[in-house]
């Protein structure tokens, strides 16, 4: 699973570096080292005992990707060409997860849905869990 993790991060920080490009309105959209990066210490925020199934990891993984690039768009048909080039990624490496499940909404990892005390202080971080139900989450 992790081959196909990595492999997924590069083929989105790919298609985002050839189709999502800087312009006047959107002088941000630098995609370097820096994107690829984050989504991986996302992923490394998944505990086994939280994310023990693929379908679990990968949805970390989308949630990350949307997180990491999706957060930075600043129009509507970039957005959609980013889940464009979501759900071609996600078909050619997780071939094996129903991709109506993967993209399931809500997408939503947090720490806070763990209700434990924050491990932050020891320099530890806090694990992500899925938050299965729209509401719990304030838009």
């Amino acid at each position: 699973m992790a081959d196909g993790l990595i492999a997924a991060t590069l083929g989105v920080h790919t298609e985002a570096g050839a189709s999502l490009l800087s312009a006047s309105a959107s002088l941000h959209y630098q995609w370097t080292l820096r994107e690829l990066s984050a989504v991986v210490q996302g992923l490394c925020r998944s505990s086994p005992e939280h994310c023990s199934k693929q379908i679990s990891m990968a949805r970390l993984w989308l949630h990350e990707v949307r997180r990491v690039y999706g957060d930075r768009l600043a129009v509507k048909t970039d957005e959609d060409r980013l889940a464009i080039a979501l759900g071609r990624v996600s078909k050619t490496y997780f071939e094996e997860i129903d991709p109506v499940a993967l993209h399931a909404e809500p997408l939503c990892f947090a720490a806070f849905a763990l209700g434990e005390p924050s491990n932050t202080a020891g320099g530890g971080h806090e694990s992500y869990l899925e938050v299965r139900y729209a509401s719990y989450i304030c838009v």
